[in-house]
């Protein structure tokens, strides 16, 4: 059953060609058990069919509609916090659906707990095989933060600088983060209040969405754990390859021969990491714990990558009787790398995010995990670039 709010909120919706999906969005705002003011759509379609559904849809709720040039997500909502009328904004997309109490247990939340920014928790929907691999591969059964489905007043969204422009992607995730880091006190809804279900069924469209995000995730300050990782990775195939550039090359016969090229890598990567350090802390004054133990493990990695590929020369002496001689061991320890990737993300980050032994077991697994590495190996062109460009970019706000 509806009742008034005591505190208007505008419900802010950026749309891009997806009238179908947005119209199950207005019902189920319409739907709420707390009503909004207003509904504000910043439509950056490059047909009509949105501003049709909007001329011809009945609704209760007053709507604001904006037809606009195309516009990334954060300027959209960005445009429409300006045109909101309510002391509250909430924002959500034209793919994710509220549950009928999604505002109201929001708000409940402010109440009970003086919070200024509350979050929800979104779950993703399969409707077929594909996208049950997708989602057992990426999302879980597990309710997901996202920006869609946030209540913020009018007044801390001005103070947070809203979000950033110019970004495709990344820049919901980087907001949120920023809040959180800024002392916002921000807390997010226990239960499931909002729904998505419109994965694509397409492998080609998976992976390049996720590239994508991760390409424009390189500008912004987020996942740089992950980032981090690849980083990692990245350095490992270099550790491979480096050390032996002089015999791929052929040795002193060849232009490209390279005098000490192993202790020159080393040296290059000692240095590489310290740089970072210093931008890190010096120039934009970014203290980080967490750099310190990165540049660690990294040169562990390394080391061990060294000690694996030279272990038969070194070791062994290159005799194949020897005790401790290995055949093809850069082969098994990319191997099993490759492995290890395909159990964590086949089956450990599945059961984490509580997918069922019963459909993960005795072989689906395998497709899980390999779907899991080939949407990684996608994304690692972006945490790399990130990783090394980061330090590097400064990212602008726009006044709001």
């Amino acid at each position: 059953m509806k009742r008034n709010l005591s505190i208007p909120v505008s419900v802010i919706i950026p749309t891009y060609n997806f009238r179908d999906s947005l119209e199950k969005v207005i019902v189920a705002i319409n739907s709420q058990t707390m009503s909004p003011k207003e509904i504000v759509i910043i439509d950056s379609s490059t047909v009509n069919d949105v501003e049709e559904l909007i001329y011809s849809y009945k609704s209760n709720i007053p709507i604001i509609y904006r037809r606009v040039t195309r516009a990334y997500p954060g300027e959209a909502r960005n445009l429409g916090a300006t045109l909101a009328s309510g002391n509250w904004l909430a924002f959500l997309d034209s793919k994710t659906v509220p549950k009928d109490e999604w505002l109201e247990c929001a708000f409940r939340v402010v109440e009970n707990n003086s919070a200024e920014v509350v979050f929800s928790l979104t779950q993703y929907i399969s409707k077929t095989n594909f996208q049950e691999l997708l989602k057992a591969s990426t999302y879980g059964n597990d309710g997901i933060e996202t920006t869609p489905g946030t209540l913020i007043s009018k007044d801390n969204f001005k103070k947070s600088g809203g979000f950033i422009e110019g970004v495709r992607t990344a820049d919901d995730l980087e907001w949120r983060q920023r809040l959180k880091k800024e002392g916002f006190s921000c807390l997010t809804l226990s239960e499931i209040t909002l729904t998505y279900s419109d994965m694509s069924n397409s492998l080609r469209q998976n992976l390049k969405r996720f590239f994508i995000y991760q390409l424009y995730g390189s500008v912004v300050n987020v996942q740089n754990t992950v980032k981090d990782v690849y980083l990692s990775l990245i350095l490992i195939l270099s550790a491979i390859m480096i050390p032996r550039w002089n015999s791929i090359v052929g040795w002193e016969k060849s232009p490209l021969y390279i005098p000490n090229v192993t202790k020159a890598y080393l040296l290059s990567l000692i240095t590489f990491i310290l740089l970072i350090m210093v931008v890190n802390n010096v120039y934009f004054r970014r203290k980080n714990p967490s750099v310190f133990k990165i540049s660690v493990k990294i040169i562990v990695l390394i080391i061990l990558t060294l000690v694996t590929i030279n272990w038969n020369g070194v070791i062994a002496g290159w005799e194949e009787n020897a005790l401790l001689y290995v055949p093809h061991i850069t082969k098994i320890y990319l191997g099993l790398l490759v492995l290890a990737s395909i159990l964590y993300r086949g089956i450990y980050f599945p059961l984490r995010h509580n997918i069922t032994r019963e459909y993960l077991f005795p072989i689906k697994w395998v497709e899980v995990g390999l779907l899991g590495v080939m949407l990684d190996m996608a994304k690692a062109p972006g945490y790399i670039i990130g990783a090394i460009i980061f330090p590097f970019k400064r990212v602008k706000h726009k006044d709001i």
